[in-house]
């Protein structure tokens, strides 16, 4: 798999979800934020929608992205 690259201080919801896609994941969406799930339906993690992602959230997002077998490089 190739890996993604993210900037986490600027990291929107929307590439947070981009990049999740691409990585294999499942997207729910909830009513503020969407729910990132394996495809056998385990939880990894939630992303906020906001405009602007904080960085040490959408870090922790990418780590677990990372964790469940995502190949996403962090800049």
């Amino acid at each position: 798999m190739k890996t993604l690259r993210v900037n986490t201080s600027g990291a929107s919801y929307e590439e947070l979800k981009r990049i999740a896609e691409r990585c294999g994941f499942y997207i729910s969406q909830r009513k503020r934020h969407c729910r990132v799930e394996t495809k056998e339906r385990r939880w990894i993690t939630n992303i906020p929608r906001h405009n602007k992602v904080k960085k040490p959230t959408a870090k922790g997002i990418v780590d677990r992205f990372n964790l469940f077998g995502g190949n996403v490089e962090i800049s």
